[in-house]
C-alpha cells in the first residue's frame, strides 16, 4: 500500500463494511493485498461487530485503517468510510465477498483512457460454492455486443434496463461524485446502493464497464443487515426518495422506466410468498411508475395469495428442470 500516492490526482481507497464477519473478512481483505493493481488505502469500517472481527482485521496491522463505529447498517458504515478516505477514487467491497486479481488494473486502465470518466463498474460472479456453481451475472460476450467495441456505456439506465448494472463489489467512484450524489442512503435497508447508483447517473450518465467477472458475490452468505420493517417499506421509501430527487433534476423522465422495472420486478418476488398486503401497499406508493391495466392484474392475482404463490412456485419448479433460467439466486432461509 503506497500511502505517498494518495496525494497524487489518481489513487484509490477501498471501503469494506463489515458487522460480525469473522467467518468472511479474511477472504474479502485478502482479495484486495491480492490485486495487480495494489490500492492506496484499504479501510474497514466496524459497525460494531460482537464476534472476533475486530481481531482478524486488526491482524493485518497498518496494512488496513480500522475504523469502529455503534452499529448503524451497511449505509452508514460506508458513508463513513467515504469520508474518511484520503484517495480522489473510491472502491467498495462487502465483507463476504471477494475481487479477482486484476479488478483494480482493469477499471483503471478504462479510467486513465477516458478522462471524463467519473464511474466505472463491471461484471461479477454470483457463486452457490458449497454446492460449485459460480456463473457470470451476465454472459460477458452479451456485454461486448452492447459495448460495441467501446469501454463504457453512454447510458447507464439503458444498460440498467439489461440487467448491466454492476454490483456494490464491482463499483469504483470518484470521492467527489460520491459525496454530490448525496453518499448512500442512511434509514433505507433494501436497495439502497442502487438508489445511489441511480443518483450518480442521473447526473453522469456515462459509465465505465467492464466485461469479464471483477468480483465474486456469495450467495449462501445471509444479510447481516437488522430488519425492522417490512421490505416494502424499504422498496417505497427508496423509490420515493429517487422520484423527488428526479424530479429536483428535472429527470423524472430519465428514472421512471427504471424505477418501474424495479417495482414489477419486487411485487413478481413478493407473489411467490403470497404477501397480499405488502404487494397492495407497494403498487399504492409506486402507482404513477405502472399502468393502471398492470395494477389491475396484480390486484387480481393477490385476491387469492395462497394460491396465486402455489402457482408461482410450481411454474418456477418447472423453468428451473427444464434449465430455462440461467441466473442464480440466494436460498431460501
Amino acid at each position: 500500500m503506497n500511502k505517498d500516492s494518495i496525494t497524487t490526482d489518481f489513487s484509490i481507497s477501498v471501503i469494506i463494511p463489515a458487522y460480525n464477519a469473522q467467518e468472511h473478512i479474511k477472504r474479502a481483505i485478502d482479495s484486495v493485498l491480492a490485486q495487480s493493481l495494489k490500492p492506496d488505502e484499504i479501510i474497514v469500517v466496524d459497525d460494531g461487530s460482537t464476534d472476533e472481527t475486530a481481531i482478524i482485521v486488526k491482524q493485518y496491522g497498518d496494512k488496513i485503517r480500522y475504523i469502529l463505529q455503534d452499529n448503524a447498517g451497511p449505509s452508514a458504515a460506508r458513508n463513513a468510510g467515504i469520508l474518511s478516505a484520503g484517495s480522489t477514487w473510491i472502491a467498495f467491497l462487502d465483507c463476504d465477498d471477494e475481487w479477482v486479481a486484476d479488478k483494480l488494473e482493469l477499471q483503471a486502465d478504462i479510467i486513465k483512457s477516458n478522462t471524463d470518466m467519473v464511474w466505472v463498474s463491471g461484471n461479477y460472479y454470483r457463486c452457490l460454492c458449497e454446492k460449485q456453481i459460480c456463473r457470470h451475472h451476465t454472459e460477458p460476450f452479451k456485454i461486448d455486443g452492447l459495448l460495441d467495441g467501446k469501454e463504457y456505456f453512454d447510458d447507464y439506465f439503458n444498460a440498467f434496463r439489461r440487467d448491466i448494472a454492476g454490483h456494490t463489489d464491482t463499483m469504483m467512484i470518484k470521492k467527489d461524485v460520491l459525496i454530490e450524489a448525496g453518499m448512500f442512503p442512511v434509514g433505507i435497508h433494501r436497495a439502497e446502493d442502487m438508489y445511489l447508483w441511480w443518483q450518480i447517473a442521473l447526473r453522469h450518465p456515462k459509465i465505465g464497464f467492464v466485461s469479464d467477472a471483477l468480483a465474486t458475490y456469495h450467495l449462501e452468505v445471509g444479510s447481516s443487515v437488522s430488519v425492522t420493517e417490512t421490505s416494502w417499506k424499504y422498496y417505497a421509501r427508496m423509490l420515493a426518495k429517487s422520484l423527488e430527487s428526479a424530479r429536483g433534476l428535472g429527470k423524472v423522465d430519465v428514472l421512471k422506466p427504471a424505477a418501474s422495472m424495479m417495482l414489477r420486478r419486487w411485487i413478481r418476488a413478493m407473489l411467490f410468498d403470497g404477501e397480499a398486503e405488502p404487494i397492495r401497499n407497494l403498487l399504492d406508493n409506486g402507482k404513477e411508475l405502472v399502468s393502471p391495466g398492470y395494477r389491475f392484474f396484480i390486484r387480481t392475482l393477490i385476491a387469492a395469495p395462497k394460491l396465486t404463490a402455489f402457482g408461482c412456485r410450481m411454474i418456477s419448479k418447472i423453468v428451473r428442470v427444464l434449465g430455462i433460467r440461467k441466473g442464480l439466486v440466494r436460498p431460501s432461509k
